[in-house]
C-alpha cells in the first residue's frame, strides 16, 4: 500500500502545466527532467548536484523524488541512490518552504505523502526542513506530521539541532538552542559546542527585517549567558568578537547591560586573548581620561575586575598607569587589587 501511495505523490503534486513523457532522441534537446529519466544512477546524481533547488527546477526535483520513492526497495544501502534521495527530498522541501507560489499549487495530500516517505527513510539533512515546516503556515496536519517525525526520530538530537543552527532562519536557531539547553540528556560539552556554533551562525546571518534583527540580538545574548555559565573557554574568540561589536556602538547606553555581561564572561573564561583585548580597552579609556574626555566608569570597573580575575600579565602596563590619570578612588583601588592578582600570578 505504501508503494502505491508513493507512486501517486507527484500526480497529486502536479502544477498547472503537464510535461510530455516522450523522451526526444537528441539528448541535447531534452529538458532536465527528461535527462534525469533517461540517465543511469550516477548520471542522475550529477544532474541533481549541478542544479540548485528553485521554483524553476522544482519539476526536476519532483521527478527525482518520484524516482526515489519508486526505487527505494531496490537500492538498499546504495550510496548513489541514498544521495539522490537526500538531495531530491531536501530540494523539494526547500522549495516548498521558501516559495508560497509552489506551496499554493501543491496539494496537502501530496505533501503529507512526501512526509511519510521521510518518516520511512529519515536522514539528518532533511530535519532542518521538517523543523521549518512545523513553524510555517502549513495546514495543521502537515505541521503536526513534520513535528512528530522530527521529535520521534532515533537520529541523535545533537545532530539535528546542529543542522538547524547552521541552516535555518534565526527564529528557528533561537528556538532549537533553547530546547538544547533545557534537554537533560544533552551534555555540558554538547551545550557549549552548540552555543558556540549558534554564535558563529548569528555573526554571519543576513537579517531581512527588524524581527530577525531582534532575534539575532537575543540569540547572541543567550549564547553569552550559556558560555558564561559553562565557563566555556573554547568560545573566547567568539565572545571577544561580540565584545568588539558592542563597543563599536556610538551609544553605549543602548548596550551597557550586554557589554557588562560580556566583559564579565571574558573574565570568567580567563584566556590570554581576553586579557590582551581587555587590556587594550583599558589603554583606550586611559587615553580618554588623559585628554579629559568622557568614559563610562561602570564599564571601566567591569573591565578592571575581569582583568584581575584573569590574572594575566598582559594587563600589567595599562593597569599600572591608571594611578596617574586622575581616576576616582574607587577605580584606583580596583586597579591596585587587579595588579596584586597579576603580581601573584607572576
Amino acid at each position: 500500500m505504501r508503494k502505491f501511495l508513493y507512486t501517486v505523490i507527484f500526480l497529486l503534486f502536479s502544477l498547472n502545466n503537464v510535461n510530455s513523457q516522450d523522451i526526444p532522441e537528441q539528448k541535447d534537446n531534452m529538458t532536465a527532467e527528461e535527462k534525469f529519466t533517461a540517465s543511469d544512477i550516477q548520471e542522475k546524481l550529477k544532474i541533481l548536484s549541478a542544479v540548485k533547488p528553485s521554483e524553476e527546477t522544482f519539476d526536476l526535483y519532483k521527478k527525482a523524488v518520484e524516482y526515489a520513492a519508486l526505487n527505494n526497495a531496490f537500492y538498499e544501502n546504495d550510496p548513489f541512490f541514498d544521495e539522490i534521495y537526500v538531495k531530491a527530498v531536501s530540494g523539494v522541501l526547500s522549495v516548498l518552504n521558501s516559495s508560497s507560489k509552489v506551496r499554493k499549487k501543491s496539494s496537502t495530500s501530496s505533501i503529507y505523502e512526501l512526509l511519510k516517505l521521510v518518516e520511512d527513510k529519515p536522514d539528518p539533512v532533511l530535519f532542518p526542513h521538517l523543523y521549518r515546516m512545523k513553524n510555517m503556515k502549513y495546514p495543521d496536519d502537515i505541521r503536526e506530521k513534520a513535528e512528530n517525525i522530527f521529535y520521534s526520530s532515533s537520529i541523535p538530537f545533537y545532530s539535528t539541532a546542529s543542522n538547524i543552527i547552521v541552516n535555518n532562519p534565526v527564529q528557528d536557531k533561537l528556538e532549537i538552542l533553547t530546547q538544547v539547553l533545557e534537554n537533560p540528556s544533552m551534555s555540558l560539552m554538547e551545550k557549549g559546542e552548540l552555543s558556540s556554533k549558534a554564535m558563529e551562525a548569528a555573526f554571519s546571518y543576513h537579517v531581512s527585517d527588524h524581527r530577525e534583527t531582534e532575534a539575532v540580538k537575543n540569540l547572541l545574548i543567550m549564547c553569552v549567558d550559556v558560555i558564561h555559565d559553562l565557563e566555556w573557554s573554547e568560545a573566547s574568540s567568539l565572545v571577544l568578537r561580540y565584545f568588539d561589536i558592542l563597543i563599536a556602538y556610538e551609544n553605549i547606553d543602548a548596550v551597557r547591560d550586554n557589554l557588562k555581561k560580556t566583559i564579565k564572561t571574558l573574565g570568567i573564561l580567563g584566556t590570554h586573548e581576553a586579557a590582551v583585548r581587555l587590556s587594550m580597552y583599558i589603554g583606550l579609556i586611559n587615553s580618554f581620561a588623559e585628554k579629559g574626555l568622557e568614559y563610562d566608569e561602570e564599564i571601566l570597573k567591569e573591565v578592571i575586575l575581569s582583568l584581575g580575575n584573569i590574572g594575566d600579565l598582559a594587563a600589567y602596563e595599562n593597569l599600572s598607569n591608571m594611578e596617574k590619570l586622575g581616576y576616582s578612588e574607587e577605580i584606583i583601588s580596583l586597579s591596585e587589587k587587579a595588579l596584586s592578582n597579576l603580581k601573584i600570578s607572576r
